[in-house]
């Protein structure tokens, strides 16, 4: 028993230790996730596949039950204080190491600009307006009435979104979506809702989920968004980035719909700071009324499910825990998908190609 114990925090002890390097040495972190996430991944979705639920979720909800009621147990039982520091620390390190191992260590990769081979571009009034232009006449003419969601198709959707990532280039460095690969069932939806979670990122299991409340319109952008994390994206401006680009591509007019309203709100954020409040004005008078109409229904459906302790309680723990991984903007990381698509634009009009 001893032995086993022994052999057993040896070897956790050796997978941390590969886990700091990925996260220290400079090239290591693009190393893991071109080369040693795709199998990992790969491996774990496809062998959780068979079931129906998050087991994300539950690997949550029993590891924080372990850290609180195992320690009261084991000394009512008289074990050794030491003993069970020990036990809880080994615990708290294993799931450290599956955490980043399953897939938190892709948040050490090279950034999408460097993976893109495009600089960031400076916000440039002109440019902006041109293509805010161009955005708004995308979105008003791809307008999909409510009505027209009532025979929405998600399988379909998901499989388009698949078949479309597995175009991307491979220097972007996102590995390839499989056909068992599908959000699963998730208990605590309540919950979810209130703390305005549309989807997430399972890494203990490499597996997404999506709240059961989307709205039909916000669907196809939420899975390509939660995708795009399953290939390999730790920025949530990129996923917002490639569920843009992944949507907008659609034979579909729903879910190329889908990309175009929301990044609405993303664009408008912009445009109020970039813009002067004359053009700010006219920009948004340009936009169809129908379609600011769904975004006040969506927004007002949100907030009255919203529990707003609970919520801000989850916002500061998600920021804290993005500004810990190398993310420094926190949750305004999602804004920054208009960087992303102006530094592409960018290039494009400097390449002379089109958007």
């Amino acid at each position: 028993m001893k032995k086993y114990l022994l052999a057993r925090r040896i070897v956790l002890s050796l997978m941390l230790i590969l886990v700091i390097c990925i996260m220290c040495v400079p090239g290591a972190g693009e190393f893991y996730a071109a080369r040693l996430y795709p199998w990992i991944s790969l491996v774990m979705s496809w062998c959780f596949s068979i079931i129906p639920f998050s087991l994300d979720e539950w690997v949550v909800i029993c590891g924080v039950a372990f850290l609180l009621l195992y320690p009261v147990i084991a000394l009512c039982r008289r074990k050794g204080v030491l003993a069970v520091i020990m036990n809880v620390a080994e615990f708290a390190v294993g799931i450290f190491v599956w955490f980043y191992l399953g897939w938190g260590c892709n948040y050490y990769r090279s950034s999408f600009y460097e993976r893109a081979q495009i600089k960031m571009a400076e916000v440039d009034k002109q440019m902006f307006l041109e293509y805010m232009q161009m955005f708004t006449d995308s979105l008003n003419a791809n307008y999909v009435s409510n009505d027209e969601f009532v025979d929405f198709d998600k399988c379909a959707v998901m499989n388009e979104v698949k078949d479309i990532y597995c175009n991307v280039p491979r220097h972007f460095g996102l590995q390839r979506p499989q056909s068992f690969q599908k959000p699963k069932y998730v208990v605590f939806n309540r919950l979810y809702s209130a703390v305005g979670v549309t989807g997430f990122m399972g890494p203990f299991a490499a597996e997404s989920q999506l709240n059961d409340d989307l709205f039909p319109t916000q669907y196809s952008f939420v899975y390509a968004h939660e995708t795009a994390h399953l290939l390999g994206v730790s920025s949530e401006a990129e996923a917002n980035y490639w569920a843009y680009v992944v949507c907008r591509k659609s034979d579909s007019r729903l879910v190329r719909y889908s990309a175009y309203q929301q990044m609405l709100p993303y664009m408008l954020r912009s445009a109020y700071s970039v813009l002067s409040e004359d053009e700010y004005k006219r920009c948004y008078e340009r936009i169809d009324k129908r379609v600011l109409g769904q975004l006040k229904d969506m927004s007002e459906y949100w907030s009255s499910q919203e529990v707003k302790l609970v919520a801000d309680v989850q916002d500061l723990m998600y920021d804290a825990y993005l500004r810990c991984n190398k993310i420094q903007s926190g949750r305004k990381n999602y804004n920054q998908v208009v960087e992303m698509v102006m530094s592409e634009y960018s290039s494009q009009k400097q390449q002379g190609g089109r958007s």
